[in-house]
């Protein structure tokens, strides 16, 4: 799972303009935009009706608004299809101004 985690963070630190991109559970280095990772498997691996995994991944997109969150998932979706992760789907984050996606490698 970490090398999930450590191609996915290393893919989005490299696109051009992006805000911190965190682990969940770092500290947050304030600033209006963030973009957190996490593993599926800690957030809603019961709602998938299976064992944890390292393959799913989420990434949640936070800005001031939300046509920015919604750019930056963008982003976010077309660097990692280039890195091998599929897109499952997006949603509204439950907390703040954010956008919520899941991918699967």
């Amino acid at each position: 799972m970490l090398d999930t985690l450590a191609l996915a963070r290393d893919t989005l630190l490299a696109l051009p303009d992006v805000p911190p991109v965190l682990m969940r559970g770092q500290p947050d280095p304030g600033g209006e935009e963030v973009i957190v990772l996490d593993r599926v498997a800690d957030t809603g691996a019961p709602g998938y009706r299976r064992a944890a995994t390292a393959k799913l991944l989420q990434i949640t997109c936070y800005a001031p608004s939300v046509q920015r969150a919604l750019e930056l998932t963008a982003l976010a979706r077309s660097a990692l299809a280039e890195v091998g992760f599929g897109f499952i789907g997006s949603r509204p984050a439950p907390d703040g101004t954010g956008e919520l996606s899941e991918y699967r490698r």
